[in-house]
């Protein structure tokens, strides 16, 4: 398939194509060419739409496709989530998406929160961490006692080697960790953002923070 978009990816590389790529551009692993860029955004919903593409409302992808999108995002990409059609459900099915890659210093991919008529709103990220009121008759456990149903599952592993990447207008509520980084990161931009009853907003020391805090 060929791309509309041609800009130079920072490095090149063969991805492993999900179900939802293959029916985009083919079986296989093929070299990675941007179909997303400044004039043609991805859009995310709660639930796929259509065929899946992003390439539209109507055929939004849903979460599980991010990773995949931001490797086709051209520099200048935004990556709409529609935030006014649920919830994002974090839990065993959906757990600690990882994202790498990225845009350029000059012209980023920014993953944005928006309603349906792409005005800034914040979709809820919902994961299943107990609430604080509970945390004392669970006597306090940690990340390596507890299971995760309990702890909260994780939203975000920031590869190592991500860059110029926004993050703008999300919210987070009862999950794990919101943002994972694996290693060093470059010119990652968190704005506008809300949470709650969350384990840790930004670590990369899960296992060693203690009990719920």
């Amino acid at each position: 398939m060929t791309s509309p978009i041609t800009s130079a990816l920072t490095r090149p590389f063969t991805y492993p194509l999900t179900d939802t790529l293959g029916a985009i551009m083919g079986e296989g692993s093929v070299p990675v060419v941007p179909i997303f860029g400044p004039d043609q955004p991805a859009y995310i919903r709660p639930t796929a739409q259509g065929d899946g593409s992003g390439l539209d409302y109507d055929n939004a992808g849903s979460l599980s496709a991010l990773p995949d999108f931001l490797h086709l995002s051209a520099p200048g990409t935004t990556v709409y989530i529609i935030a006014d059609d649920g919830d994002y459900t974090v839990d065993s099915g959906l757990n600690a998406l990882l994202l790498d890659g990225g845009g350029s210093a000059e012209n980023p991919v920014t993953i944005a929160g928006v309603d349906s008529d792409l005005d800034p709103m914040k979709p809820t990220f919902r994961s299943t961490r107990r609430d604080p009121s509970e945390w004392l008759s669970l006597g306090k456990p940690t990340r390596a006692t507890t299971s995760l149903s309990v702890s909260g599952y994780d939203v975000f592993m920031l590869a190592g080697g991500l860059h110029d990447v926004v993050f703008t207008d999300l919210d987070f509520e009862s999950v794990g960790c919101c943002f994972n980084p694996l290693g060093d990161l470059a010119r990652v931009t968190l704005q506008h953002i809300t949470f709650s009853n969350v384990f840790s907003f930004f670590t990369n020391d899960l296992d060693n923070l203690g009990a719920f805090r």
